[in-house]
């Protein structure tokens, strides 16, 4: 029966269903990345935050766009958002997106396998279910992981082996299905389909066909000379998108053939192609691949003939020296101790040109605003710094130059780091938040860590890691620096007394 009563709370009940779908514009509320953005912007509240990310990850069907909330949500506080996907997971158990968010967050390869495997059960044409399965299996490929999580992974690959083809047909424009594709047949030792995947790869333009790849899988098949090719067309890309200059273009070519060639200890083939290089008598760096080449073959008269000869010719980096394997071999030989001599002393002969270098490099954009979690799940924001120079680090635990960086940033900091400079390290691009902060913790750090996101990298301008920059006190980038050099520590210097003036 009827009721006025019951009538009017029927009707405010939909009311109020209708507003919170439609908005009090009458219009459907749209869950997108770009109406995501918009949300967050400017809010620093860690509350209202995570009522947005809940809203959003309830509502969004979108899933790069719900990975994304999430890992933001996770990096600001992490109980939080495992507690809110796994709650949705348990209200949606046959949704494959939910079992994808929530399976990509777990610790061990066969709890993401078996979620992944779970996904693809209820849809076979889920892209993401063969995402997570392929991304626990890339461990395996690249032999980085537990014991336990590899052999696990190791007797179940040839059950899961049809998913890595299943992929590309499903997402053909999915680089990350080509690249597990390309790991999956190079783990096989199947290098020719390899090759083929990667070739298809460089066609799409795709991150993981670089030509370091490519020249690498065509080095194990004999392709010496097609092998150097891949390294000019990969200099000659890069000169085009303004990577390297033109006066880059040799070295780029010369260092990663050279580092292949000696990674798989091709000696007569390297000996051939650095003496190929007219006046390589006097180059340095020429002269310190050969002498590392003999070094390995225990020819440490050749060896320290030629590191003699690069001092001799301006050889100022003691990096380049500790590279070479088997240094510690003669690193007591007095001639060894002579060279090394005289390779501080070109360094510190060479401190007035690289400082002059270092200041012309100086420019001026406004930074990129941020608000980012630290390692106790606080807030930072780069507005409420201004008035102090700062310095960012973006890095990743997985990136080796970055781990180099760090111990210099470290020792500047503690030993001549002046008032009214903040140092940031920056994660991004990470694949092990919680090792991370242990990361720091353990190696006693002073640098702050915070958590940054693909788009903050990307606002940045960071195409690799270490990116290290310099903000002056109205907020604008003046200085930046990509990869490690020896010379880290002593730009900081310039970099923080030029801006301090």
């Amino acid at each position: 029966m009827f009721s006025f009563r019951r009538g009017s709370l029927l009707l405010l009940t939909l009311a109020l269903v209708l507003t919170g779908l439609l908005g009090c514009s009458g219009e459907r509320k749209v869950y997108n990345e770009k109406s995501f953005d918009a949300a967050v912007e400017g809010i620093t509240d860690s509350q209202v935050l995570a009522g947005i990310y809940r809203q959003y990850l309830t509502e969004t069907t979108d899933t790069d766009l719900a990975e994304k909330i999430e890992l933001e949500w996770f990096v600001r506080d992490k109980e939080a958002a495992l507690a809110a996907v796994n709650q949705l997971a348990e209200l949606n158990p046959d949704s494959p997106h939910y079992i994808y968010l929530q399976g990509w967050m777990l610790k061990s390869a066969e709890e993401k396998v078996m979620a992944g495997r779970k996904a693809i059960a209820l849809d076979l044409k889920f892209a993401h279910g063969y995402k997570l399965i392929g991304g626990a299996y890339q461990s395996l490929f690249r032999d980085r992981g537990n014991e336990e999580d590899l052999l696990w992974l190791e007797r179940q690959l040839e059950t899961d082996s049809p998913i890595f083809h299943q992929a590309v047909m499903i997402d053909p424009g999915a680089d990350w299905a080509w690249s597990n594709l390309y790991g999956f047949q190079k783990y096989n030792k199947n290098e020719e389909e390899a090759l083929v995947i990667l070739l298809k790869g460089k066609d799409l333009n795709m991150g993981f066909a670089s030509d370091w790849n490519i020249a690498s899988m065509r080095m194990e098949l004999g392709q010496y000379d097609e092998a150097l090719q891949e390294f000019v067309d990969g200099a000659a890309k890069a000169l085009a998108e303004e990577e390297i200059e033109a006066s880059e273009q040799d070295e780029y070519i010369f260092v990663r053939y050279t580092a292949l060639l000696q990674r798989d200890r091709l000696w007569s083939h390297l000996d051939t192609y650095v003496k190929s290089h007219a006046g390589w008598e006097a180059k340095p760096g020429h002269l310190v691949v050969l002498a590392g080449a003999k070094a390995i073959q225990l020819d440490m008269d050749t060896a320290l003939a030629h590191l003699n000869a690069a001092a001799e010719n301006g050889l100022d980096s003691e990096s380049e020296l500790n590279s070479i394997t088997g240094i510690d071999v003669f690193a007591q030989d007095e001639r060894y101790l002579e060279t090394l001599a005289l390779v501080q002393a070109n360094w510190i002969a060479g401190a007035p040109e690289r400082k002059a270098e270092t200041l012309a490099d100086k420019f001026s954009r406004p930074a990129p605003l941020w608000t980012l979690g630290d390692a106790v799940g606080d807030s930072i924001s780069l507005t409420s710094l201004k008035g102090e120079i700062i310095i960012l680090d973006f890095w990743a635990t997985w990136c080796g130059p970055c781990r180099m960086a760090m111990p210099v940033l470290d020792h500047w900091m503690k030993n001549e780091m002046p008032e009214g400079v903040r140092v940031f390290s920056v994660n991004v691009w990470e694949n092990n938040l919680p090792g991370a902060t242990e990361f720091i913790a353990s190696n006693d750090y002073a640098m702050e860590l915070l958590f940054g996101s693909h788009d903050l990298a990307s606002n940045y301008g960071v195409e690799g890691i270490p990116y290290i920059c310099a903000i002056d006190a109205e907020g604008n980038i003046r200085f930046e620096e990509v990869g490690f050099s020896d010379g880290l520590g002593e730009k900081l210097g310039w970099w923080v007394e030029e801006l301090s003036q």
